[in-house]
């Protein structure tokens, strides 16, 4: 299975930046740009991802595709950048960040810089909070202030999302709601954009998104992306580590990088304590403890070890000091 899964990684890899070189061909160059909604860009906790994209658009017809290429990368568990290079509309860096680690749904702020096609230079500052449902369901709500100084436009993006992650399923759907408002013009729009994802074990990612126009100035797309991991996490900060308890994984939200165990302040759980979590005799992931109760604690990953889902049964083992 671990075989069969890095042979499509790199096939696919190989294949889509085939793709996007082609499409940096002047034959492929110019024509109509996708505008780029509001999206939280938070990447991977370790390592690197880069994911190529190409975006159709059914209308107006004759709209050439536009191809994108990404990456982001982990500075910190709280902290990434991230770049994207469109070939029919901008160029992106960006950063986003949190300043509590110890809160896994923490106000997450983000920086963009763009330079479009019309070499025009501007910024966009605004943040994502996200809300825990229920055990599958998330939400997020994101909002932001986005300013062109060579046209003194100012106009403010909008994005809200709903994702259900089923438990044991390597499948997430999603719907969104993504916007701009523009208070000097009339060029605001708004979208919704329906979404699918099937993720690997290894953590290639396959995402299909559709955008269907709400208003007149909004763009019609449907997209599709792989997010393909890269570089390796971590070692483990001692060779030998000493465990001083052993608890169940009971619940988890693998798109919130949050877990459950089944102990708590009865056997002297604390916040900051840090778990190692194993499958059978497996390190799989490292994790933070954010909140305790009294027969349960709730912890965030903060590293992976192996490209391998955490599952409920799994072990989660207390560090010492």
């Amino acid at each position: 299975m671990k075989t069969q899964e890095a042979v499509l990684k790199w096939c696919v890899t190989f294949g889509l930046l085939f793709v996007f070189l082609w499409a940096l061909t002047p034959q492929a160059l110019g024509g109509y740009s996708v505008r780029a909604p509001w999206v939280n860009e938070t990447g991977p906790l370790s390592g690197f991802t880069i994911a190529p994209e190409i975006a159709l658009q059914p209308t107006p017809s004759g709209i050439p595709p536009d191809y994108e290429f990404q990456f982001n990368t982990a500075l910190n568990p709280t902290s990434g950048l991230f770049g994207r290079y469109a070939t029919q509309s901008d160029l992106l860096l960006g950063t986003n960040f949190a300043f509590d680690p110890n809160v896994p749904r923490a106000l997450k702020f983000q920086l963009e810089s763009t330079w479009n096609s019309d070499s025009q230079f501007g910024f966009t500052l605004g943040a994502f909070k996200q809300m825990e449902l229920n055990s599958t369901l998330l939400g997020e709500i994101g909002a932001a202030v986005s300013y062109t100084p060579l046209t003194e436009r100012t106009t403010i993006p909008l994005s809200a999302t709903l994702t259900l992650s089923p438990q044991k399923s390597s499948f997430n759907y999603g719907i969104a709601i993504r916007g701009e408002l523009a208070p000097a013009d009339s060029a605001s729009w708004f979208a919704i954009e329906v979404q699918a994802s099937y993720q690997t074990e290894s953590r290639l990612r396959l995402e299909l998104d559709y955008l269907e126009p709400l208003t007149q100035n909004s763009p019609n797309a449907l997209v599709f992306g792989v997010t393909i991991p890269l570089g390796a996490s971590n070692p483990l900060n001692k060779s030998n580590p000493t465990y001083t308890l052993d608890a169940p994984v009971i619940s988890l939200n693998d798109e919130m990088f949050l877990i459950k165990i089944g102990k708590g302040f009865r056997d002297k759980i604390e916040n900051g304590q840090i778990f190692d979590i194993y499958s059978e005799e497996n390190l799989i992931a490292r994790a933070r403890v954010v909140s305790v109760k009294i027969d349960e604690a709730a912890l965030t990953v903060i590293e992976y070890k192996q490209e391998k889902w955490i599952e409920i049964g799994c072990t989660a083992r207390r560090l010492g000091e």
